[in-house]
């Protein structure tokens, strides 16, 4: 097998020559750098400078750029050399930044100045002209002139592999240092490039100066997708940040790039570090090895930086074939048969994966160990691509899987393994060594993990490409380890969605849930291949997949090396200590960020606060009316925030809830209460009355979007409301129900038994005797009882005197309700009520007479027989009750229990539209739906479940 070529890149930037020197260091690290750039051992093949050699683009800091740049590139003749220019490279003071911000600003304008752009870029003159001048003193690749200030496309052959360089200009706008979100990378040359390059085939290198996210949001979108799409860039070099950054990401558009930036090359005050980076492409693995040089402000020499010089994962071009000249008929016919022509004369695709034998070693490995890293570097180097064509960049999976890395194990870590292991298993070795060859899957949020897992296993299920020459071993069970810092709630629910997801394969699955006491929290699946000849003897080699969030990879990476890295100090308490709060910190990070993706896909969740109003205590129409003095522009806008709130509320009613829509609404109130205060309307009779109004609604909305945060505001709002009108009876009610769910039972008697006595007093405008919520309040304040007795123990009196107290006000609805539709709702109340009171003092008869509690229990059940046609209209908590009460009478007990099985079902599924269940009833069935419930949903569950099984006896 010969060695490989390998593609070497060294990247600079951000030299910034003329930048105020105070300390009078920048020489020194300048020449300093050109030592370290020498020694490093690496021959560059490109040699990339991506902007801001000058800091103000004067001539003079050009000059001493290139003397720089000269004395760089002097031991290495037939290294191609690029340069970009940077913001610092503009002439500012030649630039309009007024005409630049407003061409900038959309496609229809930029298209129109594009075509006298010439002219309209005297600020790049000098380092445009700068650049043709030198290229007479440094052999420069890169071509820019006054002509063609877009961007520019560099080819040269490498080895067989056609290098494409496309070097951009990002600081076509740059003009102050207001320019983020500002520029412009012209879409049109780079297309033409990109175009170009595809046509040859090869590798695909961009450069520019600034990352894409700094664009203008309409261009930002065209480039990304250019260079991202499956025919774009492999590699986009850049700089300006002035940090380092290695990193890989698909995009939907069905391909991948990987971004590569390094620091300044500048800072003396140690505020920014100051760092170049080499690259090493290997196209046969599909990977790059980076290696980060750094500077030492202390020792005034650059060092490699190994902790964050890392392998990283790449869609790179394969390697070309290289066909030897046949000595016999059946090599001419081998040949044939595997050269891409041949391919493609026969009909067949042409792969970009060649088969395993082709470039297997067939030198026997003398050791077990020798031969488990050979052949496992060689099955990593075919299934990398593998599953990065699979899992990085298809389409529907591409969301999902954000990063894909991998390694071989260091031969050290295995000793020290081998070593701690075999002292309980003698007969450990290295073959039973699950991570020797390694992949990792990082996906952008902890919830996509399940799914992600799921497709791995469909993959071992499908079996790998036949042209890959691998084999999985399905005789062999796949082991699964949920890996988690503690055993609560929330991990729990990730290992039952780990098992769902293996709930239907066809696969021998081995499941564990294993509590790490580092904080560490990881999926791993281990899969095994039939190790292929020369490697028989192995039989197979386990094959290790990691799969973990973003965030949780991060704190992975900073475990490792804190623990295991090189020059690390003694791991004692305060240390441990300091590393285990740092891990609460990421996974209160990790269910924050799966919150915040939750609110910006708009899912479908239910409200929090249980027992809140269903309606406003006054439509839109009814507000209107209210205020209909009041300027018709505002009115417009109310009308148009009132149709958002009819529209989430609708939602939430038939779908579970949109938290999307009840902010927008909460968003639409807040955007006319800014109007409304503002001192245009400061003699306005209205104005007080209308931003009281204005911030309850706000308020009611935001309740209703399921952010803990945003329930605090509305509390907030609540509070600042009764400061100015105590006895207001729906500001009460609300917050009183926000209290009574944080469990804050006195403050919310207090509040909701204020909302009462208003009412009572007719002491409210709005909310009468006879008003709906006038019901509501009164059910709400027996709920706070009820919740009350709940955190009672078994055997306090006072969980009985709670339970009466909610049986009262309960039956005050039902003697005298505002609107019958509740009268129904406080039967059901009443009867739950004295059944949890029954079950106190089974002797007793409760606080309602045996006619009443027969005559109100078949009027709920006649109530459930007319209506259980429609699920979604049949309240949970009805059907619990009545599962309860008719315990005894097994028929209708089981017909009662197997429709509030129906309608927990429904109302999850309403939650989380792409759920797959598996069989109602079932064990796992039940997990899965408990998941999604509350506390109290989950109760009425089991007990239906206990019916059924009674019933089953």
């Amino acid at each position: 097998m010969c060695l490989e070529n390998k593609f070497r890149i060294l990247h600079f930037t951000d030299a910034h020559f003329g930048v105020h020197d105070p300390h009078g260091q920048r020489a020194a690290i300048a020449h300093s750098q050109i030592q370290a750039a020498h020694a490093c051992g690496v021959v560059p093949d490109l040699c990339v400078f991506s902007g801001d050699l000058a800091q103000s683009g004067d001539d003079g800091q050009f000059a001493e750029g290139q003397e720089w740049l000269r004395q760089l590139m002097s031991p290495w003749p037939h290294a191609k050399l690029i340069i970009v220019p940077g913001n610092h490279d503009v002439k500012r003071s030649a630039a309009t930044a007024a005409l630049f911000r407003t061409v900038a600003g959309n496609e229809r304008a930029y298209a129109d100045w594009r075509q006298y752009a010439p002219d309209h870029c005297t600020h790049l003159h000098p380092f445009l002209d700068w650049h043709q001048r030198i290229s007479a003193h440094i052999p420069l690749s890169s071509d820019w002139h006054r002509n063609s200030p877009f961007a520019f496309r560099f080819g040269f052959d490498f080895k067989g592999m056609p290098i494409h360089v496309i070097g951009l200009n990002s600081s076509l706008f740059s003009c102050n240092d207001e320019d983020t979100g500002n520029l412009v990378i012209d879409a049109k040359t780079l297309s033409k490039h990109l175009d170009s390059a595809r046509e040859l085939g090869g590798l695909v290198i961009a450069i520019a100066h600034h990352p894409v996210s700094d664009l203008v949001p309409w261009n930002r979108d065209v480039v990304e997708r250019l260079l991202s799409q499956q025919n774009g860039a492999h590699l986009l070099l850049r700089g300006h940040l002035h940090e380092h950054e290695g990193l890989t990401v698909s995009r939907n558009v069905g391909s991948t790039i990987t971004t590569l930036a390094t620091g300044a090359s500048y800072q003396t005050d140690g505020s920014i570090r100051n760092t170049f980076a080499t690259y090493e492409l290997s196209f046969k693995r599909s990977q790059i090895q980076t290696q980060l040089f750094e500077y030492s402000p202390h020792s005034g020499n650059w060092r490699l930086n190994g902790a964050q010089s890392e392998t990283i994962a790449a869609m790179l071009p394969p390697p070309p074939r290289r066909v030897r000249n046949p000595k016999s008929k059946i090599e001419k016919a081998l040949a044939g048969a595997t050269s891409p022509e041949a391919a493609a004369q026969n009909g067949h695709p042409v792969d970009r994966v060649m088969p395993m034998d082709q470039n297997m070693n067939l030198t026997q490995p003398e050791s077990d160990l020798d031969m488990v890293l050979k052949l496992g570097a060689d099955i990593q180097s075919y299934l990398a691509p593998y599953l990065h064509k699979s899992l990085i960049v298809t389409p529907e999976i591409a969301d999902r899987c954000y990063a894909l890395k991998y390694r071989i194990k260091d031969t050290a870590r295995i000793s020290e393994k081998l070593k701690s292991r075999s002292s309980a298993d003698p007969d450990y070795s290295v073959r039973k060594m699950p991570d020797v060859c390694g992949f990792r899957i990082v996906t952008m949020y902890q919830d996509q993990i399940p799914e992600t897992v799921k497709n791995i296993l469909a993959l071992i299920e499908a079996g790998a490409p036949a042209e890959l020459g691998l084999e999985f071993a399905k005789n062999h069970p796949v082991e699964i380890d949920v890996n988690v810092a503690k055993m609560d709630a929330d991990q729990t629910a990730m290992a039952e969605a780990i098992r769902s997801a293996f709930a239907n394969s066809s696969l021998a699955v081995r499941f564990n849930v294993k509590q790490r006491p580092t904080g560490y929290s990881s999926v791993h699946l281990v899969a095994y291949v039939t190790a292929p000849p020369p490697y028989e003897r192995l039989e197979v080699i386990p094959i290790e997949v990691q799969i973990r969030s973003a965030l949780e990879d991060v704190w992975g990476d900073i475990d490792y090396r804190l623990r295991y890295g090189r020059g690390r100090g003694d791991v004692g308490v305060s240390w441990m200590r300091h590393l285990n709060v740092l891990k609460g910190m990421i996974d209160a990070l990790v269910g924050y960020v799966d919150v915040i993706k939750r609110h910006s896909e708009e899912e479908p969740v239910t409200a929090p606060v249980g027992g809140a109003l269903v309606r406003s205590m006054n439509s839109g129409e009814m507000q209107l009316n209210r205020f209909k003095n009041v300027p018709e522009p505002l009115r417009s806008k109310m009308r148009i925030a009132f149709g958002l709130w009819e529209e989430a509320q609708d939602r939430r009613t038939t779908q579970g809830g949109s938290p999307g829509l009840f902010r927008q609404a909460a968003d639409a109130f807040l955007a006319i209460l800014h109007d409304v205060q503002g001192a245009r309307y400061d003699n306005e009779p209205w104005k007080e009355d209308l931003v009281f109004a204005l911030k309850g609604e706000r308020a009611y909305m935001l309740v209703y979007t399921g952010d803990s945060v945003e329930q605090l505001e509305a509390e907030t709002i609540y509070r600042e409301l009764l400061q100015k009108k105590p006895d207001d009876a729906a500001s009460n009610y609300r917050l009183g129900n926000i209290l009574r769910e944080r469990g804050d039972y006195e403050s919310a008697l207090h509040h909701s038994g204020r909302a009462i006595t208003t009412v009572e007093q007719n002491g409210d405008e709005i909310i009468t005797k006879h008003h709906w919520a006038f019901d509501e309040i009164r059910r709400g304040f027996g709920l706070t009882y009820w919740r009350m007795s709940e955190q009672m123990k078994s055997g306090d009196e006072r969980k009985a005197g709670y339970l009466a107290e909610a049986i009262k006000h309960a039956r005050s609805v039902i003697v005298t309700p505002a609107d019958p539709e509740n009268r129904l709702s406080a039967i059901n109340d009443i009867l739950y009520y004295n059944w949890e009171l029954l079950e106190i003092d089974p002797g007793s008869s409760g606080q309602v007479s045996t006619a009443d509690a027969k005559a109100y229990k078949y009027e709920l059940f006649e109530h459930f027989q007319k209506s259980k046609g429609d699920v979604d209209n049949l309240g949970w908590h009805w059907l619990d009750t009545l599962a309860r009460l008719f315990h005894d009478e097994l028929d209708k007990a089981r017909e009662i229990a197997m429709h509030l099985e129906l309608v927990l079902e429904n109302r999850v599924r309403a939650i989380r539209p792409n759920i797959e269940l598996a069989k109602k009833g079932s064990v796992r069935w039940t997990i899965q739906i408990s998941q999604h419930l509350t506390a109290d949903e989950a109760d009425a569950l089991v007990f239906c479940q206990e019916i059924l099984e009674e019933v089953q006896r």
